[in-house]
């Protein structure tokens, strides 16, 4: 960013980036949308394990769909070759300690807040 009008500097790279990005992203996420559908859908999808539900679209979707951002993100950066010295991702972990705890515990604090909060709002839904 240049510094004095906040505006990016080089913009035709930082477009061609985010092209790139968009392109990955949609077509890894896409592609195994469409193997999903091409598969059975989420209705009439394989059974992988069975008896415990696991389904071809549901590995498909955890596996590839889910991830295609993530692995839209590694692939720009290797085909543009930015590299990753200005990825931002060095967290110091003596200062921001708190945060990594709170970041592990929190899920389940609130979990058991929110279930907490359903029961008391409908007790009937209690069966133990």
């Amino acid at each position: 960013m240049d510094q004095a009008n906040g505006t990016p500097e080089r913009l035709g790279v930082d477009k061609k980036r985010i092209a790139i990005f968009l392109a990955f992203a949609f077509g890894i996420s896409w592609a195994f949308g469409l193997a999903v559908y091409l598969t059975g859908g989420m209705q009439k999808s394989p059974i992988l394990i069975p008896h415990t539900g696991i389904t071809l679209a549901l590995a498909l979707i955890a596996v590839g769909y889910m991830w295609g951002p993530a692995a839209a993100h590694f692939l720009t950066r290797k085909l543009t070759g930015e590299g990753w010295s200005h990825t931002l991702i060095n967290p110091s972990r003596r200062k921001s300690w708190p945060y990594w705890i709170m970041g592990w515990l929190m899920p389940a604090v609130l979990t058991v807040v929110g279930i907490v909060i359903f029961l008391l709002i409908f007790p009937k839904a209690f069966d133990g």
